[in-house]
């Protein structure tokens, strides 16, 4: 979670699907919001996400997935704000 980019620009979403880990712990604890499915669909999970998301971009970040370096969010929005194409 340590991004060098606004965290008063960035809206954590966690679409829970009964998890059995801490992942609902640890959202809460980074000051995501929570997000209940049940629907053990990832596609309508995410279709879930997407309707609460306020933002202008939405990105997802999976269970299996890491952000590589504290510019990511940064360098990714940069690269939709300067490429409109």
């Amino acid at each position: 979670y340590e991004q060098n980019y606004p965290k008063n620009l960035i809206e954590i979403l966690v679409v829970d699907d009964n998890s059995k880990d801490d992942t609902v712990k640890i959202a809460k604890s980074l000051g995501a919001k929570i997000i209940k499915s049940g629907h053990h669909h990832i596609e309508r999970s995410k279709s879930i996400g997407i309707s609460h998301a306020t933002g202008k971009y939405i990105f997802f970040l999976d269970a299996d997935l890491k952000l590589v370096s504290k510019n990511f969010i940064k360098d990714f929005i940069f690269s939709l704000e300067e490429n409109k194409d």
